[in-house]
């Protein structure tokens, strides 16, 4: 039996909606009405025009024409879900909404096992549906046969290591970030080979995807997650 407990905010950060942190069984997994930062100085602060440049493409998905990305250092494609973007954007997400507002942790998933073999056809939708049994990220992956291990606190040395040996990253960010006003969680999914330089997949529409300088990628980092291998 799953061990919940809600906790329940009086309201958003920086004028947000609410948003609920759920605690299960010792993983944090944090849903909220997400918003990007919508002006220049803030979208495009620490941005990169590439690191080391990978190749974008196209696919289609339930009927869906996505952005993809083959990454530099590791030769894999990723499919760059949108929580907008697809069948899945007007779904209920556990209790707290639709995937399209609050349901990052489904395209950040989707998002990093996409360039696997058996993970390739798994859709937020998959994703979905797990949150909504479970309300966990780790149990989610683990449950569509992707063992992983969560991480409590950033380790950036850690995450850069990942990244150069051509493992993806799932990784989730507070207000203090670029990203949000409120929590995010997205995709690490490539990195220069000097380590300066990562690429980030967000699931928010319209948000500041790609290249970004390390120091901007884990500013506001809470912790992240890690695919067993």
């Amino acid at each position: 039996m799953l061990d919940i407990l809600d906790h329940h905010g009086n309201g958003g950060i920086r004028g947000e909606a609410p948003y609920t942190t759920t605690h299960i069984n010792g993983y944090e997994n944090s849903t909220y009405v997400y918003r990007l930062k919508e002006t220049n100085t803030t979208t495009k602060k620490g941005r990169v025009k590439n690191g080391t440049p990978g190749k974008e493409g196209t696919t289609t998905v339930s009927g869906t024409r996505i952005k993809t990305y083959t990454a530099k250092m590791s030769n894999s494609t990723y499919i760059l879900y949108k929580q907008t973007e697809g069948p899945w954007a007007g779904r209920q997400y556990m209790s707290y909404g639709t995937v399209a507002r609050v349901g990052c942790p489904t395209t950040a998933m989707a998002t990093a096992v996409s360039s696997f073999s058996k993970g390739v056809k798994l859709t937020p939708n998959d994703f979905t549906d797990q949150m909504n049994s479970t309300g966990g990220v780790v149990y989610a992956l683990r449950n569509l046969g992707f063992p992983c291990t969560y991480h409590g606190s950033i380790d950036r040395s850690a995450i850069i290591k990942e990244l150069k040996a051509g493992y993806p990253v799932i990784y989730h960010v507070g207000s203090s970030s670029i990203f949000t006003y409120s929590e995010h969680w997205m995709a690490l999914i490539d990195i220069s080979s000097d380590g300066k330089k990562i690429y980030v997949a967000s699931g928010a529409s319209g948000s500041g995807a790609g290249w970004y300088s390390t120091d901007t990628a884990f500013y506001g980092a809470i912790d992240y997650i890690t695919l067993d291998h």
